[in-house]
């Protein structure tokens, strides 16, 4: 079983992060996700959408803090994860992470429990294995 990895915020201290694997139709395959407590917004590489996948090119941000410059986003798709409408913000396949993409805590607010004892986080009705 692997642990939690971990980052470093803009302070210096080490927040814990976990990883999930989302399947979607939507989506490349199984993608891995970063829950991230200091990300905004939801985050995902080109390249692990669909071909045919529907892009709103009009719907790109500056993102500030993940590297020395700004990033701008390439747009923005709206899909379902376990049943909810998520926003993924569309970041290009070279972007600075380890990651497929990156989900921001609200995406457990609501109905979501992390479940170290059987290294999953449930969310709703779905459980998402970690690490």
């Amino acid at each position: 079983m692997s642990e939690p990895s971990y980052r470093r915020d803009s302070r210096g201290a080490r927040i814990g992060v976990l990883r999930v694997r989302v399947y979607n139709d939507r989506l490349d395959g199984s993608t891995a996700f970063m829950i991230d407590t200091s990300a905004a917004p939801n985050l995902i590489k080109r390249g692990k959408l669909k071909h045919d996948v529907s892009v709103n090119d009009y719907d790109q941000l500056r993102l500030t803090g993940i590297t020395d410059g700004q990033v701008e986003t390439l747009g923005s798709i709206t899909t379902n994860i376990a049943g909810r409408k998520v926003k993924l913000h569309i970041i290009s396949d070279d972007f600075p992470i380890s990651w497929d993409g990156i989900l921001r805590t609200d995406f457990l607010y609501d109905a979501g429990k992390i479940d170290f004892t059987r290294w999953i986080v449930d969310w709703d009705d779905t459980s998402f294995p970690f690490g």
